[in-house]
C-alpha cells in the first residue's frame, strides 16, 4: 500500500528543480525535507509541510491520497465569475453541498442495514434540500440564458 509519505516524496521529486528547490522555497535546508520524505530515523513530514508543499506546487496527490484513505473525493471549486455566470457557479457549488450532505446522510443511517423513521424523515430532508438547490440552479440558468438572448 502506498503511504502519504510516498506521494508527498512523488510530489517533491516531480517539482521543478526537485526537491531540492522546493525545501528552498519552504524555507528548509534540503536535508531535513528529504529526511522528513523518507521517513530518516525519527524525522517527520507535518501536516503544516504537507500543505505548504501542496500550494507551491499545485500537485494535489498528498490530498487526494489522504482523501482516498477515507473514502473521500476532492472537487475542485470553480473560478468566482461575477454576474449571473458567476451566480450560476455559486448555485452549482450550493446543490454540490447539498447532495453530498445527502449522500453522508444516508450513508450513515444505512450503517446497521436498517432504517428507521427518523432517518428516512432525514433522508428525506436532505433529499428536499437538494432539489431546492437543483431548482435555484436552474432558475439561475435560465436569467442567464434570458440575459444572452438580449
Amino acid at each position: 500500500m502506498t503511504t502519504l509519505r510516498d506521494h508527498a516524496y512523488q510530489l517533491a521529486r516531480a517539482y521543478p528543480g526537485g526537491a531540492a528547490a522546493l525545501a528552498l522555497r519552504m524555507g528548509k535546508s534540503s536535508t531535513t525535507l528529504n529526511h522528513e520524505l523518507l521517513g530518516t530515523g525519527t524525522a517527520k513530514l507535518g501536516l503544516e509541510d504537507a500543505a505548504t508543499m501542496t500550494a507551491l506546487s499545485g500537485d494535489l496527490r498528498v490530498l487526494e491520497a489522504w482523501n482516498a484513505e477515507h473514502g473521500l473525493l476532492v472537487i475542485r471549486m470553480p473560478v468566482l465569475i461575477s454576474g449571473n455566470a458567476g451566480g450560476c457557479l455559486d448555485k452549482l457549488s450550493q446543490t454540490a453541498k447539498e447532495f453530498s450532505e445527502l449522500v453522508a446522510e444516508v450513508a450513515a443511517d444505512l450503517g446497521d442495514g436498517r432504517l428507521s423513521d427518523n432517518e428516512l424523515a432525514r433522508i428525506e430532508r436532505e433529499g428536499a434540500e437538494v432539489l431546492a438547490a437543483v431548482h435555484s440552479l436552474l432558475n439561475s440558468a435560465r436569467v442567464l440564458n434570458q440575459e444572452d438572448r438580449s
